[in-house]
């Protein structure tokens, strides 16, 4: 498990130095300090849940299929640089046949590392905690997780309004439960796109 998480925060650490080395720092497009909200839709890579029956201690692994994610996001300026995220999200889960949508409802730091005033470009990474909750799925009832997630935006300013997004994360929860399982998964890959209003 620890294995696959450094994992996964490295790729997405080593996504935001990659694109940050060449950057202009002085130069940010003022929109990109504003707050505002905004929508994303994407891909998510398959990935392990693992299960242990609380009763008997019996563990089990379940391999879950790609799926779609989608959501509404709110960004709160801190700082010149750093905003406060809300999240309301959507992940399609598939084990075995049976698929459901699991809601998280998350809180993000993001803080803009970079930006290329010659072709209205930022990046900013970010980390943020959620609390995420799985209706009933095949065998598995009704489940309540703690979700975290590391992630890298790309920020396109194009229009006065609009500023497009492009977003790579790692997303996994660390800790669920039902009332006979405790529930934990391996990093989920996560690929994005989405404006901010």
């Amino acid at each position: 498990m620890l294995r696959h998480i450094t994992s996964g925060l490295l790729f997405v650490i080593s996504l935001s130095i990659v694109i940050a080395i060449p950057s202009e720092t002085s130069a940010f497009d003022h929109r990109l300090y504003e707050g505002g909200f905004g929508v994303k839709g994407g891909f998510l890579y398959v990935s392990t849940m693992h299960l242990r029956e609380r009763s008997t201690g019996v563990d089990s692994d379940y391999r879950t299929k790609a799926g779609l994610s989608g959501g509404l996001f709110f960004d709160i300026p801190l700082h010149r640089k750093t905003m406060l995220g809300i999240d309301i999200e959507l992940f399609d889960i598939q084990v075995q046949s049976d698929r459901e949508k699991l809601m998280n409802f998350g809180l993000n730091i993001k803080h803009t590392v970079a930006a290329y005033s010659h072709i209205r470009m930022a990046v900013r990474p970010g980390v943020g905690l959620g609390y995420g909750y799985l209706a009933q799925i095949g065998f598995i009832e009704q489940a309540n997780f703690m979700i975290v997630k590391a992630f890298t935006e790309v920020l396109f300013v194009s229009d006065p309004k609009i500023i497009w997004v492009v977003e790579a994360s790692v997303v996994m929860a660390p800790y669920g439960r039902t009332n006979d399982y405790e529930i934990t998964t391996n990093p989920f890959l996560m690929f994005r796109g989405g404006a901010r209003f």
